[in-house]
């Protein structure tokens, strides 16, 4: 039977009478409870639209159908206008673990070609609010609010259309992924920018974000700011590779600030607790004398040159910085072409003391060796 075999607009008689004969009649009388609580749920208090719900599930046939789908839907909007009914008991009543037809787990477009969340994500958009809701019910879940930057967009954020996931990372290194269809902002605008996050963790340790919402604060007041290098771009990815004096490597996806390569900036190192990927929220290029301040050099002396190769041999001879990314070695080969600020090699000579702008940086075979970016008379 379809909607349009049912009579639409049953009154509160003709309902009466369906609920009473409906064990003859079952997906009708589902059928015309939806109409009429459609129409009226929202005057006729929570106890009514409750008692219709619990009749209709009393009736409902235990397969994925049409009127079943709209009841949950509709389940939805009385969970959303009630505080006192028990959306997860009707879905567990209603058999959410088995009765989505594969119809209901995909958006769909409007004329207009506006995207709109399938059954499922607004179930479960749905729930999570509940959950936020009422703190104190079932699986030993609880609420969390804090500050997190949005690091990346995953997707085309040409695509509007499309939900996207949002990389998130809290001053502490707290990794949370959400759903874009929660942040107050159009998705080209997400990501870079820092927002109050409220998040559902259940007992098990499952965490989603429930709800999101734009802060004044900046990047700069929740994370520490450090002077960096810019090693190279990748402007196919628009990716900014970034190095600081550790020689840990920060990658900044499509910045706001985009300095040029091999200059010096100001940035906040953005680290998850668990993903390995980090990334840096570019603040500012400064000079490559304050940079080079900032940053450190290391003094060393030329011990061979190799002039066909335009290479240089050095022995670093100043104290070297422990890093957590490996060990700087003390001895090692520069390439004295690579930086803006070439050298003369005629002017160097075996024992002449130079400056190292140096870091640990992965080569070819996967291991991290000494990087020469700058040598300087």
């Amino acid at each position: 039977m379809t909607p349009s075999q049912v009579s639409k607009q049953p009154s509160w008689d003709h309902l009466l009478s369906s609920i009473a004969n409906g064990a003859s009649h079952p997906e009708a009388t589902a059928w015309d409870i939806y109409y009429y609580l459609r129409t009226h749920y929202v005057e006729m208090g929570s106890k009514q639209a409750r008692t219709l719900l619990a009749a209709y599930i009393k009736l409902k046939q235990p397969c994925p159908m049409l009127v079943n789908s709209c009841m949950l839907g509709l389940a939805l909007k009385v969970s959303g206008k009630y505080d006192d009914f028990n959306l997860p008991n009707f879905l567990k009543a209603w058999g959410y673990d088995r009765l989505l037809r594969t119809e209901d787990r995909a958006g769909h477009v409007d004329d207009k070609g506006k995207m709109f969340p399938s059954l499922k994500d607004r179930t479960d958009r749905t729930i999570q609010t509940y959950w936020l809701r009422h703190p104190s019910e079932g699986d030993g879940s609880q609420s969390v609010c804090r500050y997190m930057y949005a690091v990346k967009v995953f997707g085309n954020v040409s695509e509007e259309q499309k939900e996207h996931a949002v990389k998130l990372v809290a001053a502490d290194g707290s990794e949370l992924v959400a759903e874009s269809f929660l942040f107050p902002c159009p998705l080209a605008e997400i990501q870079g920018n820092v927002y109050e996050v409220v998040s559902r963790k259940s007992g098990r340790g499952d965490e989603c974000a429930v709800r999101i919402r734009q802060s004044d604060k900046v990047v700069d007041a929740l994370f520490p700011v450090e002077v960096g290098f810019i090693d190279g771009i990748d402007m196919e990815h628009g990716h900014w590779h970034v190095y600081d004096s550790l020689s840990r490597h920060f990658v900044a996806d499509s910045p706001m600030v985009a300095p040029q390569a091999r200059s010096f900036v100001r940035f906040c190192p953005i680290i998850p607790q668990k993903d390995r990927f980090k990334s840096a929220a570019i603040l500012q290029a400064i000079s490559f004398e304050e940079g080079c301040t900032a940053f450190g050099l290391y003094e060393a002396v030329v011990t061979e040159i190799n002039m066909p190769k335009e290479e240089l041999h050095y022995h670093i001879t100043s104290p070297i910085q422990p890093t957590p990314e490996g060990q700087v070695m003390r001895d090692g080969w520069a390439y004295i072409g690579l930086g803006e600020r070439r050298i003369d090699l005629s002017a160097v000579k075996q024992g002449t003391c130079v400056k190292l702008l140096l870091y640990l940086r992965r080569e070819a075979d996967n291991y991290k060796h000494n990087y020469v970016a700058e040598i300087i008379l």
